[in-house]
């Protein structure tokens, strides 16, 4: 029986930083037995404009969630996948796996039908450090969002709970197929640590990444994102800063901050999952301990950033407008240009097309003369 192999997140575990490597080295992984499927053309597409993407698993949990008919041939596609497939192991990778709960059915019912077992993966981290990049994701994200983290801890306090996604996923898919880790993994190399996971000793194959992706911006970066949020911003997160820190850059000094909970909230966090934490800790063996600062003094509490003045957010605010304007220009300027070229190009075509059209025509011309005089000569 094949296997099929999901990973499935969950977010904030070094995601992105997996697929890349997973989509950098799918000759390699194929070498050993395990298919990493192309990603669709709207993830490669994504990946071209801002380096990342969200996976080849993305559009399979968009439809198993909402059963769009947007989403129908991506999971059609991965069922012919699986049906023709060729390797002992096929690997999806997607974050929208973690949020099925009710449609994970659907999907092991799907494997098992095509001959494979399924195998979930799934990477578990501290539940402060989860909820507050979250937060920061969320501040990331074209969404608009611009509330505290308190406002966002009473939103998101549901989706701390492991232990219900957990069980869910074992009832489904079987305690035995169900893989914990710990992230970071102890030896701080996620990629070693997934390679060993796909029971893979022989890393001298791979081509391991060394750019850092979707990285945590500082703690002024973060309020200056905010701020682009309440004009409603919709540009990827590094086109924002780079724009605006070009303006509003005399609080370098941040760089090197890291932002931590508030400690009340921190506290609160404890207390309120102490036990479920013990539980995973002891049913998967993964010690989902604080993870550990390096450097006391290079951490703030996310409350605690010195507010903007008033003149700073309204100059932020305006300079990120204009920009999202010029952005709009460029644009229109851009499909311009495109329409021209068409045109042109059109234009010589047509042009060659007369020109060749021309010369059949004086070609026929000439030949009808020609049988003429040889028809008058002979009489």
């Amino acid at each position: 029986m094949k296997t099929l192999i999901l990973h499935i997140g969950t977010p904030k575990t070094a995601t992105t930083a997996l697929q890349i490597f997973f989509k950098q080295n799918r000759a390699a992984l194929k070498k050993l037995g395990i298919f990493y499927p192309q990603e669709s053309d709207q993830q490669l597409q994504r990946a071209r404009k801002h380096g990342i993407s969200s996976g080849n698993g993305y559009e399979i949990a968009k439809y198993l969630r909402s059963g769009s008919n947007e989403y129908q041939k991506y999971f059609s596609c991965f069922q012919e996948t699986l049906k023709n497939n060729q390797c002992q192991k096929v690997l999806y990778s997607g974050e929208g796996f973690w949020s099925l709960d009710k449609s994970w059915q659907q999907l092991s019912t799907e494997a098992s039908s095509k001959g494979y077992t399924c195998k979930v993966v799934v990477y578990l981290r501290d539940l402060k450090n989860y909820f507050i990049a979250s937060y920061i994701q969320k501040i990331k994200s074209p969404t608009s969002y611009v509330g505290s983290i308190f406002d966002y801890y009473e939103a998101f306090y549901p989706k701390l709970n492991y232990l219900d996604k957990l069980n869910n996923l074992e009832s489904q898919f079987g305690s035995q197929n169900l893989i914990v880790k710990k992230y970071p993994p102890d030896n701080n190399n996620i990629y070693c640590d997934f390679l060993r996971t796909l029971e893979i000793d022989n890393q001298q194959l791979f081509t391991f990444p060394n750019q850092h992706v979707n990285v945590t911006p500082n703690p002024y970066e973060i309020e200056l994102l905010k701020n682009t949020n309440y004009v409603n911003s919709s540009g990827h997160f590094q086109h924002r800063l780079s724009r605006l820190k070009q303006q509003l850059n005399k609080y370098d000094f941040f760089d090197n901050k890291k932002v931590v909970l508030p400690t009340n909230l921190a506290n609160k966090i404890d207390e309120s999952w102490q036990e479920m934490i013990s539980v995973i800790n002891k049913k998967y063996q993964v010690d989902l301990q604080k993870e550990v600062v390096s450097n006391a003094n290079n951490v703030l509490e996310i409350n605690k950033t010195p507010e903007m003045s008033p003149y700073e957010k309204i100059l932020c605010r305006i300079v990120y407008s204009l920009h999202q304007d010029i952005k709009k220009q460029e644009d229109r300027a851009q499909k311009t240009r495109k329409t021209i070229i068409n045109l042109q190009n059109q234009n010589a075509k047509l042009r060659k097309n007369i020109t060749i059209s021309s010369v059949i025509l004086a070609l026929i011309i000439i030949i009808t003369n020609l049988i003429l005089l040889y028809i008058l000569t002979i009489k």
